[in-house]
């Protein structure tokens, strides 16, 4: 049974990484309507790809479920408020 199998093995990765099962993951997304808690587009799987889990690299506290995209932009900026905000008016000042 593939579907299981990687079902299960999602789950062993959830748990080892940030404390929440399978389930608690698609609640998650649920309650944020099936959408990026940043972008708000739709998270789709189209590719194969899961929801990106996000989390405070600090805590491990779980804030929400990201698109691929807006987890990578976090991460590209290291979470770092200031430089986000910076981004931001970068954007600002040249539009």
């Amino acid at each position: 049974h593939p579907e299981q199998s990687a079902r299960h093995k999602r789950n062993c990765h959830l748990i080892k990484q940030f404390g929440i099962t399978v389930e608690q993951e698609e609640l998650l997304l649920q309650q944020q309507g099936g959408i990026c808690a940043i972008c708000l587009k739709l998270i789709t799987d189209v590719r194969g790809y899961h929801p990106h889990v996000d989390h405070d690299h600090t805590t491990g506290k779980v804030r929400g479920i990201l698109c691929f995209a807006c987890n990578s932009g976090l991460g590209n900026f290291k979470d770092n408020k200031e430089n986000l905000l910076a981004a931001v008016r970068y954007l600002e000042k040249h539009s």
